[in-house]
């Protein structure tokens, strides 16, 4: 989840181009939650792709990568408002808030051209806070985390949550936080964090979460789960415990060719619990390795161009191994739209009901699979769709409170995969 909230981040502020790029006229910002953002600058070539890296300047620590995204931006997409012209140009609201002395860099890269552009925040005077530790198991018990950052989602619930992890892309996600939200992000120094939130709204729901610089490249600790708060004033004792791991996650991402997938993302859930989902990405090789804790996993893998993929198993102090293989979208006709954004699922949670709305061309066979977070299957139905807009409407009384993955077929292509979770 981490990754999103930093990829969105540079998606927000730093869409930048090769040349004569400006963020409100300017190659060093400082942005108040709510301001305007003006992204306007030219690709090298028609069609062009961008690779982004995210990096925070802190004081005394110095710099820390936080995200690097191969063709993380392409000409015509990604909210651009122009078509492919080699010109990017967006306008949108400032959702986030952080810490005035961090300096957000962020470089773009084209080719062998790079340039950068510098982003403060500012997060406004308030009576609200939030405020704890953050530690770490030792062989000898805990100690502080040096440093790392402290995020809050203000204004947020596990609705929120929910919609996050089974958002289709980038821009639905930028969507979501757009509406009374607010990502705020401070530093953890010895230890020790303080978060000012807006106090405009009594009993405000906020989810927090911490990140380490370890987090952002070779993770060996286990990250702690979001945790769930009310504030109406200061809270304090939000404490946060990575763990040693108990057992490691690894594998291998390629396609069907044998070409392995850089920076494909893994998003892995814990125990039917959203607040354990943390996202991975695999390095240059397509390789990846997740420390995990004793329980039963599900996790999702996703990378542009290609099917999704699903599956869980379970540590009890063991490691567990896959080499997963992502088969390309191909054979689709030209008017059917490959996109997970294609299934919608509401509302969600549920309980027992859920619709399950799609789009696809008339006469199209589907098949709508539900899998637990074991990955076992639990529910399937198939039909032929008989108008572009269908809705399945699903009495599932007998399932179990927790999370479940639906997916979406058409003529026997998964074209969508979608998180829903029942509360009872």
């Amino acid at each position: 989840m981490y990754k999103y909230f930093f990829l969105i981040l540079s998606f927000q502020f730093i869409l930048l181009g090769v040349t004569n790029f400006t963020i409100n006229g300017s190659d060093n910002v400082v942005l108040n939650p709510g301001d305007e953002i003006v992204i306007d600058f030219f690709f090298s070539e028609l069609g062009g792709s961008v690779d982004v890296t995210l990096s925070a300047a802190v004081p005394v620590v110095g710099n820390i990568e936080l995200m690097n995204s191969e063709n993380a931006i392409t000409d015509g997409q990604t909210g651009d408002q122009t078509p492919v012209d080699g010109h990017y140009t967006r306008s949108i609201n400032n959702f986030i808030s952080a810490n005035s002395m961090v300096g957000f860099v962020i470089t773009l890269t084209e080719g062998e051209t790079s340039d950068f552009v510098t982003v403060h925040f500012n997060i406004p005077d308030s009576d609200y806070s939030i405020s704890g530790n953050v530690s770490k198991e030792t062989a000898n018990g805990t100690s502080p985390v040096l440093y790392g950052f402290a995020t809050v989602l203000y204004n947020a619930d596990m609705n929120l949550m929910t919609q996050l992890m089974t958002a289709s892309g980038i821009d639905e996600i930028i969507e979501i936080l757009s509406e009374d939200h607010l990502l705020v992000l401070e530093l953890i120094l010895m230890g020790v964090y303080e978060v000012n939130v807006p106090d405009d709204i009594e009993n405000v729901g906020c989810i927090v979460g911490v990140k380490t610089a370890d987090d952002f490249n070779n993770p060996e600790m286990v990250a702690p789960a979001y945790q769930t708060v009310t504030v109406n004033g200061h809270m304090s004792s939000i404490n946060f415990l990575y763990q040693l791991p108990d057992g490691h996650f690894t594998g291998n991402i390629s396609s069907t060719e044998g070409n392995p997938l850089s920076d494909a993302t893994l998003i892995l859930v814990r125990d039917m619990d959203p607040l354990t989902a943390l996202s991975y990405s695999s390095d240059a090789s397509g390789n990846f390795s997740i420390p995990v804790i004793n329980g039963a996993y599900v996790y999702n893998v996703s990378s542009r161009g290609y099917q999704p993929y699903q599956n869980g198993f379970l540590i009890y102090n063991n490691d567990y191994d896959e080499n997963i293989v992502l088969t390309p979208v191909v054979g689709i006709e030209e008017n059917l739209i490959i996109d997970s954004d294609i299934l919608k699922c509401y509302p969600n949670p549920f309980n027992p009901e859920i619709n399950l709305t799609f789009q696809s061309s008339s006469s199209d066979d589907y098949k709508v699979e539900i899998y637990n977070v074991l990955g076992a299957l639990v529910l399937s139905k198939t039909g032929v769709v008989k108008s572009p807009n269908t809705t399945l409407s699903l009495n599932l009384v007998d399932f179990n409170s927790g999370s479940y993955l639906v997916k979406l077929y058409l003529n026997n292509l998964c074209v969508s995969n979608q998180i829903i979770n029942m509360v009872k």
